[in-house]
């Protein structure tokens, strides 16, 4: 295993929980859709069937809380942003 600066491990370990606090910011149905397209990679089709809701707002809801996710991100922490 590669050396990993222990100050490098803590500012990721931060990052990551400002990225699930805003993760967690999101509404109930948008965390499974974001979680389900992400981490199981399943198909906005199957997703719309589980969820009964439209291929179509499946999409939507999907790409709205990507940008929601993001800005609350931001918003936690700024660091990463140039002024």
């Amino acid at each position: 295993m590669a050396y990993c600066d222990p100050l490098l491990t803590l500012i990721r370990l931060e990052r990551d929980q400002f990225l699930w606090k805003a993760f967690f910011d999101l509404p109930a149905i948008d965390q499974k859709i974001v979680a389900a397209r992400i981490f199981k990679n399943t198909a906005p089709k199957t997703l719309a069937h589980d969820l009964q809701l439209s291929r179509k707002e499946i999409l939507m809801r999907y790409n709205l809380a990507i940008i929601v996710l993001r800005l609350h991100y931001r918003r936690y922490y700024p660091n990463d942003w140039p002024q």
